[in-house]
């Protein structure tokens, strides 16, 4: 599946792929980033935010430190494939990020550099913050996730990360149900799921987890009224490994 991925996004040396929304950004970072090495590219994933500690499969050599000491690592270790990169360790586990002006340093030290630029606590749906996403202008391709398992569901924090700026976003009151409509907003609205994108990168929106006959109708649906607005869509599960092409 994540070759059809890769070779679906069009993904070439030189790419600063920035990865945003909810729905399974880390997830998709390091599959990506085990699909490149795979086909012989070296490449560097990283956050500018936060992310949950990788596993040692997700990430075979990880790096922590200053911005300064991590170039002189990256040169030291020119021979590693996959290398991950982040300042510290929190106490809660997470990993927490480099400086977006920083990333463009790292496109000298791989063919592909992956960005989780964006935080949303595990839920499929992502509303932004003020100060949010945190893109690096090197961006080459910026990737908007959805998480197909909030469609049809309750609009509530149990769905909507920021829900409070949710409220704000959209005309819709708790409990209310989650449609195509509603994430075709978020998609397009000004301040949505696309805020951030630097002039001149390439776009997708990613719907992932479409797992099930009902999920794949709504998906479907959203996908259909995207592609009219001119979005790129993909729809797949990185669960299953399933990318569905040709809709």
């Amino acid at each position: 599946m994540i070759e059809r991925l890769i070779e679906a996004l069009g993904l070439k040396k030189g790419e600063v792929i920035s990865l945003v929304g909810g729905g399974g950004k880390t997830t998709l970072m390091f599959q990506l980033a085990q699909g490149l090495t795979e086909k012989g590219f070296k490449v560097i994933s990283t956050t500018t935010t936060k992310i949950k500690e990788p596993s040692k499969e997700e990430a075979p050599f990880l790096l922590l430190g200053e911005e300064e000491r991590l170039l002189s690592e990256l040169k030291a270790h020119q021979d590693i494939p996959h290398i991950t990169l982040a300042r510290e360790k929190t106490k809660e586990g997470k990993l927490k990020g480099l400086s977006p002006e920083f990333i463009g340093e790292l496109s000298r030290w791989a063919d592909v550099v992956l960005v989780e630029a964006d935080g949303s606590k595990g839920r499929p749906i992502k509303v932004h913050g003020p100060n949010e996403p945190v893109v690096p202008e090197c961006t080459t391709l910026f990737i908007a996730l959805l998480g197909a398992d909030g469609l049809g569901k309750p609009f509530s924090e149990e769905w909507v990360f920021r829900f409070e700026e949710a409220l704000k976003f959209f005309d819709l009151k708790p409990g209310d149900l989650i449609g195509p409509e509603v994430l075709r907003r978020l998609v397009l609205y000004e301040e949505g799921l696309m805020k951030g994108k630097p002039e001149g990168a390439r776009s997708f929106v990613f719907i992932n987890k479409v797992e099930g006959e009902e999920r794949l109708e709504l998906a479907l649906s959203l996908a259909s009224e995207l592609k009219k607005e001119g979005i790129r869509v993909l729809l797949g599960s990185l669960q299953e490994g399933s990318l569905i092409e040709g809709f």
